[in-house]
């Protein structure tokens, strides 16, 4: 007789439903928690389950409200840079007013200081914007005439300087934030594998008791969800997937950065809709029908980041149809 060397997977079937996206591992991991706090039998191994169950839940459910906290945090700062470098105008006469008074247009000096004219200091990046004024700082150097200017604008690009390396710290906080979500999620469906596996030593005979521990429907619906995270570059468009839209279907998105995402169903990557579903910087949309995105005979899912500054990223679930 052949000897058996295969090895058994036992795959975690909360696995899947949990990692579809954060609201649904809240909702699986926080009912379940609900049906442990509600359970009034007296199996000790049960029992037991609570409170090993209520860390890991806990520590998922205040990673969720921290991620939700940092992105708005994200939203509110980006705003606050592109506003600065809005509002710029007033600054930059300023500026202009006190060399035009050490200096007239025509001379060498005006124009060394303001070479490449005042367009030169509207570009819209930040980071070239800062470049731009450091020549300035650089330009009046230790012309005493301008002292009082170029304490300005140092200030200016101090301010403006610090913003920039702010957003920055935000935007690798994104990476941290995912890894540190992706570590709760795996331990909480570590724990539903163990409450479920506890379940079947105690209700073998009885599987309709085991299930009513779980939000069933929720595990059923997320365990059947398509999901697509796409980033998106600055300035560009991009293909989500291709998918046929089947009777009874919704859709979710989710915008996980904090710029504004456009979104539609294109009949292939080249066209344009005759319309854009605006999805603002990270807001979140449930059970949508895919309606809202234009001609649901169109197979294209495309998504458009119209900031030129700053990437973008979202994530598309596609909702079956209930049973």
């Amino acid at each position: 007789m052949a000897q058996h060397t295969g090895t058994t997977i036992v795959i975690n079937p909360f696995d899947v439903p949990m990692h579809s996206s954060n609201s649904n591992a809240s909702n699986i991991s926080s009912g379940t928690m609900d049906s442990l706090d509600t359970y009034t039998g007296g199996n000790a191994k049960i029992i037991a389950l609570k409170p090993a169950y209520k860390i890991l839940n806990d520590t998922l459910q205040d990673e969720i409200v921290k991620q939700g906290k940092d992105l708005k945090e994200r939203i509110s700062d980006s705003s606050d840079l592109k506003k600065f470098l809005k509002d710029f105008q007033p600054e930059l006469a300023e500026w202009v007013l006190q060399i035009t008074n050490v200096y007239r247009k025509d001379t060498t000096d005006y124009d060394r200081l303001l070479h490449g004219g005042l367009t030169s200091f509207y570009v819209t990046n930040p980071r070239n914007r800062l470049t731009r004024i450091k020549g300035l700082i650089a330009g009046i150097g230790d012309d005493e005439a301008l002292a009082d200017l170029k304490i300005q604008v140092q200030a200016y690009a101090d301010l403006l300087n610090d913003k920039i390396q702010k957003q920055r710290g935000e935007a690798s906080q994104v990476k941290t934030d995912t890894a540190t979500m992706k570590t709760c999620v795996d331990n909480a469906s570590v724990g539903l594998f163990v409450i479920y596996g506890t379940l079947i030593t105690v209700f073998a005979n009885d599987p309709l008791q085991i299930a009513a521990f779980f939000p069933m429907n929720l595990i059923y619906q997320a365990s059947n969800q398509k999901s697509y995270t796409k980033q998106v570059p600055k300035a560009s468009k991009r293909k989500i997937c291709i998918h046929t839209i089947k009777p009874g279907e919704t859709f979710s998105m989710i915008n996980n950065y904090a710029v504004d995402l456009l979104v539609a169903l294109t009949r292939n990557a080249k066209t344009e809709p005759e319309e854009w579903y605006l999805l603002p910087a990270g807001a979140m949309v449930t059970n949508q029908l895919p309606s809202i995105l234009g001609n649901t005979a169109f197979k294209y899912v495309m998504v458009k980041n119209e900031d030129i500054e700053e990437k973008g990223d979202i994530t598309f679930i596609i909702n079956v149809a209930p049973v």
